[in-house]
């Protein structure tokens, strides 16, 4: 009797154990379903999806434009929106703007856009001189983007390219581009620079 018993539980035992792996199965066959048709739904798959939410995590659709003219012909955005931006941008310009120590520092990064700074600044008398670049054109965001403080952008000594205040190279021409975070944030400060751009001062 005890054999028979133990007979009896061995097979309830194996029939468990069976329809435990059958359904093990039947969850991989139906997630592996779900997960391509979930792939085949999202535009470029999940990885597109997963490069999308990331891109827009990590970067911002920007336009740089020449001039105001440029941006209200443009149909980006509109004339309103092009003035204020580009008053935030002037904003900027002026406080942040960055400077060198002599005519040739600021050439080696800018080319022939250099010019002698104001003497004034932000509150701050400098009391030797110094040299700036002439601003090429303004970053904006893209209408319906996130968004970031609208800024200048300068010529640099690369053909093709800008650089930020913050010194982030921009490769490409005017219109539309997009860019990490980090190249669309503006300096915490103006920056005085010897040869080769690198960092002296840093002017509250």
């Amino acid at each position: 009797m005890a054999e028979q018993d133990r007979a009896t539980t061995d097979a309830e035992a194996e029939n468990e154990s069976k329809s435990f792996r059958q359904m093990t199965w039947l969850g991989g066959v139906i997630g592996a379903v779900m997960f391509a048709g979930l792939s085949y739904m999202l535009p470029g798959g999940l990885s597109g999806f997963y490069a999308s939410t990331i891109g827009q995590v990590f970067r911002h659709e920007a336009i740089i434009f020449a001039n105001i003219d440029q941006c209200e012909k443009s149909g980006e955005i509109s004339p309103s929106q092009c003035k204020a931006d580009l008053t935030r941008a002037l904003e900027a310009h002026r406080a942040l703007r960055p400077r060198y120590m002599s005519l040739q520092a600021c050439a080696d990064v800018h080319r022939n856009s250099c010019m002698p700074m104001p003497a004034k600044a932000g509150g701050i008398t400098f009391t030797f001189a110094t040299f700036g670049p002439t601003s090429v054109g303004w970053m904006t965001p893209s209408p319906g983007e996130s968004e970031f403080h609208p800024q200048v952008v300068y010529k640099h000594k690369e053909p093709g390219t800008f650089i930020t205040a913050a010194g982030k190279v921009i490769d490409g021409d005017y219109g539309r581009h997009t860019l990490r975070r980090t190249v669309t944030k503006l300096p915490d400060a103006t920056s005085i620079r010897s040869g080769g751009g690198s960092v002296v001062i840093r002017v509250q």
